[in-house]
């Protein structure tokens, strides 16, 4: 029915997620051209609450991201980053 989810595009988000784009931010999946900026705002101090353990580094947020890509294709869970639209840098 016309306006309906489709339920096979429902299930390919174990392959890929889509990007949900809007006029001032965008959501997409982590990648690991995010590392830097991932590193950066995953410093700041209310960042405990994403589950990390140890002291942010690039080792542990390419672990982070890795294991978002293992979770989103096993069916667990999914990430998205926040990125502002027009500059797409990474806001969340």
């Amino acid at each position: 029915m016309p306006g309906e989810p489709s339920i096979i595009g429902a299930s390919q988000w174990r392959t890929e997620l889509p990007s949900l784009n809007g006029r001032v931010v965008t959501l997409r999946e982590p990648a690991m051209q995010d590392l830097g900026p991932l590193v950066d705002l995953l410093s700041l101090g209310d960042a405990t609450r994403f589950g990390l353990d140890e002291p942010v580094s690039d080792v542990g947020v390419q672990d982070l991201i890795e294991r978002f890509a293992r979770e989103r294709s096993g069916g667990i869970s999914f990430t998205y980053v926040i990125t502002l639209a027009t500059a797409r840098t990474i806001v969340g």
